[in-house]
């Protein structure tokens, strides 16, 4: 799943949410997610391609699991809305309500995290 995510309409980068494996290796199933709905409008879990585990939050940060029967699973997928934010979306985690974050968006291969919003169309928070 490639989520993109945008300062303004000209100013959009892509982000790959990637699992941690020792190759270099890019366009893999570690970068592939499968949403999966929950039965309820915008409500999904979302599954690994590659190690087919669920990812969740554990302490605030996501975490795969291979169990999904929990509100920690399940995530919201709305859109950003505003002019130029088309096919832009916040991800926010069910069980607490924080958005999916890229903790440093100047480095390649950052660390995500899930936090409170920290204002309206911030490019780090999916």
């Amino acid at each position: 799943m490639v989520i993109r995510t945008g300062v303004s309409a000209c100013e959009c980068a892509e982000v790959v949410l990637d699992v941690e494996r020792l190759d270099e290796v890019h366009n893999t199933n570690s970068q592939r997610w499968i949403l999966e709905s929950t039965g309820i409008a915008n409500e999904f879990y979302i599954k690994n391609a590659f190690t087919e585990t669920y990812l969740r939050v554990n302490d605030n940060k996501p975490v795969l699991n291979k169990d999904k029967n929990a509100d920690v699973c399940k995530w919201i997928i709305v859109g950003v809305g505003g002019t130029g934010y088309n096919n832009t979306y916040y991800i926010t985690n069910k069980s607490n309500g924080r958005y999916l974050t890229v903790e440093d968006t100047n480095s390649d291969g950052a660390n995500m995290s899930v936090a409170d919003k920290n204002g309206d169309f911030k490019a780090n928070q999916m």
